[in-house]
């Protein structure tokens, strides 16, 4: 029986993208919970965020995270989903932005992905799912690779 390599799968953080998460989070903490602290002081932000994120890593796959962390973060944070969206989009688009310094781009990163494209392979992009895809999106291009990614959906 023939095998051939018919997809490949690359993990964004550490992979595509230099991104160290103990370097990353402490700011990206910061910055959300700042964004929400007219709302709510931002260690107890930063609480609920966590539970609902832990809620998230428990997801048995019945609910999408996006869905999990619905149910467990806005009847934390005491005010009703309406309310919290548009805080935390406003925050994805203007701010998350900024978390660009602590990533970094490697090199070969864009060279390989299209490489497999040549190739005419399936390439999946693996990442922690805890992140909106907002986030994720933005995580693409500074490994260089979002357009990329974008021009094979």
């Amino acid at each position: 029986m023939e095998h051939r390599i018919r997809a490949v799968l690359f993990d964004l953080d550490g992979t595509l993208l230099d991104n160290d998460m103990d370097r990353f989070l402490p700011p990206y903490f910061e910055m959300l919970a700042a964004r929400a602290a007219h709302a709510m002081p931002p260690q107890e932000f930063i609480d609920r965020l966590m539970r609902a994120s832990e809620a998230m890593m428990a997801n048995d796959g019945r609910q999408t995270n996006e869905e999990v962390f619905a149910s467990a973060f806005y009847p934390l944070a005491g005010r009703p989903r309406e309310y919290w969206e548009p805080i935390l989009a406003a925050f994805y688009t203007e701010e998350f932005p900024a978390l660009r310094r602590f990533t970094g781009r490697k090199p070969i990163a864009r060279q390989v992905v299209q490489q497999a494209f040549d190739l005419g392979l399936h390439v999946v992009v693996a990442t922690n799912p805890l992140f909106p895809a907002l986030a994720v999106e933005q995580r693409l291009e500074w490994a260089g690779v979002g357009a990329l990614l974008q021009s094979w959906r």
